[in-house]
């Protein structure tokens, strides 16, 4: 199983610009990792994608015979 993450964080309603890749694994069952949000990105509410697929694949959009995506609202925001 491959695994992918993208977060739009430009808000452009895409997945395509560099960085928005956060996460690229590949394994059975769960998979984890951590991923540092850039220190330019400004506070936001915009959306993160979820990929899985059976074989291998690094796009946020296309097609694909076994597999699953998932979208969710995420609000990125400053602790300091």
């Amino acid at each position: 199983e491959f695994w992918n993450i993208w977060i739009d964080y430009n808000k452009d309603g895409d997945f395509d610009d560099d960085g928005e890749m956060v996460f690229e694994k590949y394994g059975k069952g769960t998979v984890s990792d951590d991923f540092t949000v850039p220190a330019s990105i400004i506070p936001v509410n915009t959306h993160m994608r979820v990929h899985m697929t059976a074989g291998s694949s690094d796009e946020s959009c296309g097609s694909f015979t076994v597999g699953e995506v998932e979208d969710y609202s995420v609000n990125i925001s400053r602790s300091d």
